[in-house]
């Protein structure tokens, strides 16, 4: 690589689009021209470094083999205190005011069941926490994924709170925003033979075809209105047709993607 950098990306896209499926890839894609991590991975590894730092046993947050490394902090990702996810919640709020009060208006002021609105607020503090501890901590010539960042949330807001696709592009003006968002894209009819396939969202549980392909729109006026707020606010945004889950050739696709974000030229 000609420069060494920390790239960013929030993976985002409706449900049914393929997320997961293209996160798996690119975490497993072995050509890469730069090391992939999720924050989840890197939140997991630091609290299992200070955990043992504070025993004075810091050479225990090292595992001898990467698999155990990803099990081990899978784990202690779901496992960190109250008082460690309170504090670094409370320090993101302090550094986005704005963004904190938007979200708890949205919830005051929603129409939605008011369980609705406390499993938003307790996803957010989740997500506030997780990008305070990860701010600042990318190795060198690394590219972190946010599977489940900001950009995400914008269709939970949607799905949860029943937000127009005009307060989705408020929210995108708050948020603090990655060096490239990959939106997954699929047609309609493929997410929606995906989505009958593995099952719809719970708490949707649209009842008939009329159902799901109104909830089908309604998601995809939200994926317009962010792919526009990040276009308005100069993010590069990424498109990935996800029509297809042919492995072989999203590999290749990848792997153009990621040499285009590290900087580095696509053919030679």
């Amino acid at each position: 690589m000609n420069r060494r950098r920390q790239i960013s990306v929030e993976i985002a896209g409706l449900p049914g689009s393929g997320k997961s499926f293209v996160l798996r890839r690119l975490l497993r894609h072995k050509a890469l021209p730069i090391s992939v991590t999720t924050h989840k991975q890197r939140v997991g590894e630091l609290i299992l470094r200070k955990r043992w730092h504070s025993y004075g046993l810091g050479g225990l947050a090292r595992s001898p083999t990467r698999r155990l490394a990803k099990k081990r902090a899978g784990k202690a990702y779901h496992q960190r205190s109250p008082a460690l996810q309170s504090r670094l919640m409370m320090e993101f709020a302090g550094q986005h005011p704005e963004l904190a009060r938007w979200i708890v208006a949205a919830v005051h002021h929603s129409d939605a069941p008011p369980d609705q609105g406390f499993l938003l607020l307790t996803w957010f503090g989740r997500l506030f926490a997780d990008y305070r501890m990860v701010h600042g901590t990318q190795e060198v010539d690394e590219l972190m994924l946010f599977d489940e960042g900001f950009a995400q949330k914008a269709f939970s807001l949607m799905l949860h709170l029943r937000l127009a696709a005009d307060a989705v592009r408020e929210y995108v003006k708050l948020v603090p925003l990655p060096d490239y968002l990959l939106m997954v894209d699929a047609p309609e009819s493929v997410a929606y033979k995906r989505l009958d396939g593995r099952g719809w969202p719970g708490w949707i549980a649209p009842k008939g075809n009329a159902e799901k392909a109104a909830f089908l729109k309604r998601c995809l006026a939200v994926q317009d209105a962010l792919l526009d707020g990040c276009r308005d606010r100069n993010i590069p945004v990424i498109v990935l047709d996800n029509e297809r889950e042919d492995a072989r050739e999203l590999d290749r696709h990848l792997q153009t993607l990621t040499k285009r974000m590290a900087g580095e030229p696509e053919h030679g």
